[in-house]
């Protein structure tokens, strides 16, 4: 193992990056690129969000090893350049997220009053952290009641298209 990773860290880090890469390729293999050229911005917004509900019902494993990874990494102090096999998945996110905002300007979609980076930021984050506490279950749950938090991430997208995307 040392002879290809110097410390536990990197190795963490090395698996961490293999899971979300090895994610987004069987995502993104099911998006076929051709389908994505006549689709408006608002449509690839939602394939976006789309992902993350994807994430939580088919891959609720990844979530909660996304978890503890993230709390590793806290703890062990990892550096900006220990993280960037793991960051690139975020680099590659936000590159197909600035192509969906660029189409926008073509087809007025898009809540162009939001800039790109406040709303790449928003969704990510609020939908991952979303879905994480859903799959680690973190989520609060009334007592007596039934919870459906599959519903509560579809609401949680439903309110970002609606703020995100352009009245018509």
């Amino acid at each position: 193992m040392y002879r290809y990773f110097t410390a536990k860290l990197d190795l963490v880090i090395a698996i961490g990056a293999w899971k979300w890469d090895e994610y987004f390729t069987a995502y993104g293999a099911a998006f076929d690129p051709e389908m994505a050229a006549p689709m408006r911005a608002a449509e690839r917004l939602k394939w976006f969000l789309d992902a993350f509900l994807d994430l939580y019902r088919n891959h609720a494993d990844i979530l909660r090893f996304n978890y503890a990874f993230n709390s590793y990494l806290r703890n062990a102090q990892a550096t900006e350049e220990q993280k960037r096999p793991y960051l690139r998945m975020a680099d590659d996110l936000r590159e197909a997220f600035h192509q969906m905002y660029e189409k926008s300007m073509a087809d007025g979609t898009i809540n162009r009053s939001i800039s790109e980076v406040e709303m790449f930021s928003g969704a990510f984050h609020i939908m991952l952290a979303a879905a994480t506490r859903c799959a680690t279950g973190l989520a609060y749950v009334v007592p007596g009641r039934e919870n459906d938090t599959e519903k509560e991430l579809e609401r949680l997208e439903a309110m970002m298209l609606r703020e995100y995307t352009a009245c018509p």
